[in-house]
């Protein structure tokens, strides 16, 4: 099996986890936030939605001047908002990846900001690294879920939340 028919894999099993969680959001506190410099919900949803745009951006480009180009997630007035754009870049990432080829991997991608560069490695560095930056937020939403009360689903195995229902 190759690297990117791993990834996919992988990838299409961290999406629905990350599937599992954006639907737990609470409709009625979109707009809560833990504190005045954190997203509120709305936002942390969409960015990890976003965050699959990363992978056709890398895997598309060699480089992306962020001075020059705005990759922020539109904004959503409903969980329902999230889920799709999350449906829509999720689509579209695999796409891209299934277009891939092993080479395609080994160039190098850059991320700057006009002439500051912040990020140079190869393309298959970044997909690696851009499962990790979706679970990074991920575990920011599960803390955002339990300071409101929310039921918290389990990702890697039942939550307290799902053996409380459980055990009812």
């Amino acid at each position: 099996m190759s690297f990117i028919e791993e990834y996919i894999a992988e990838f299409e099993h961290e999406a629905a986890r990350t599937r599992k969680l954006l639907k737990a959001i609470p409709q009625d506190q979109l707009q809560w936030q833990p504190h005045e410099k954190s997203m509120t919900f709305a936002r942390l949803g969409m960015h990890i939605s976003n965050l699959n745009r990363w992978i056709v951006t890398g895997l598309t480009t060699e480089a992306i001047d962020f001075g020059e180009v705005n990759m922020r997630a539109p904004k959503a007035e409903s969980v329902d908002d999230i889920l799709a754009f999350f449906e829509e870049t999720l689509a579209q990432a695999i796409h891209q990846l299934k277009q891939a080829t092993e080479d395609d991997l080994q160039i190098v991608w850059k991320a700057t900001f006009g002439e500051k560069v912040f990020m140079e490695t190869t393309r298959k560095s970044l997909l690696k690294n851009e499962i990790k930056h979706i679970v990074h937020h991920r575990g920011q939403l599960t803390v955002f879920l339990r300071m409101v009360d929310a039921h918290v689903p389990g990702l890697f195995g039942p939550s307290a939340d799902d053996r409380a229902k459980q055990s009812v």
